[in-house]
């Protein structure tokens, strides 16, 4: 089901309620980006190189899936409360105002994103970074740097509503990432 770039060869562990859930986890390693500096980053979101082309990590594990055939958009929630997200498929060098929504076309993928958010309070907060879709599968995905970033516990009051929903570990996958050393 994943891209052979983002396969699962690890789990993250979540506490939810009385229980563990083990969540597929894969290890990524991306070479820095060196070239000119993008104008905006996003609040000074660290920049990966990925094809010699400047993106965030969570831009580089929405590219590996929509090469691998998927459909997929950034779920950015920042500053929007109960609203839902700002969905994006590409990051254009500007300011995030001027970032293009790019609504999802699938009424079943929209139900399931509503669905999720009324059983996580009404709320989107926490919405994982990425959710993508092929040929019935679904996939959310969260990139996390190698101990830099921390799971909220938002995110793992999401995971928990959508497991309610009726989504299954399998449709949930970690992206640990960092640089690669030999080419920092």
């Amino acid at each position: 089901m994943y891209p052979t770039f983002l396969n699962p060869a690890y789990a993250e562990i979540f506490q939810l309620s009385e229980s563990e859930i083990e969540i597929p986890k894969c290890v990524v390693q991306f070479q820095k980006w060196k070239g000119i500096p993008l104008k905006e980053s996003f609040g000074g979101k660290v920049i990966v190189s990925v094809d010699d082309k400047p993106m965030f990590a969570e831009l580089a594990l929405l590219k590996q899936l929509i090469d691998d055939g998927w459909q997929a958009r950034w779920l950015l929630n920042y500053n929007r409360r109960n609203k839902p997200p700002v969905l994006i498929a590409e990051w254009k060098d500007e300011k995030y105002e001027n970032q293009k929504h790019e609504p999802i076309a699938e009424l079943k993928i929209n139900a399931l994103l509503n669905g999720i958010a009324k059983l996580n309070s009404h709320s989107y907060e926490g919405c994982w970074d990425v959710l993508a879709w092929k040929n019935g599968e679904i996939l959310f995905a969260q990139a996390k740097r190698n101990n830099k970033d921390l799971l909220s516990e938002t995110k793992t009051k999401w995971l928990a509503a959508a497991l309610d929903f009726g989504l299954q570990p399998d449709n949930f996958l970690v992206m640990q990432w960092d640089y690669n050393p030999r080419c920092a």
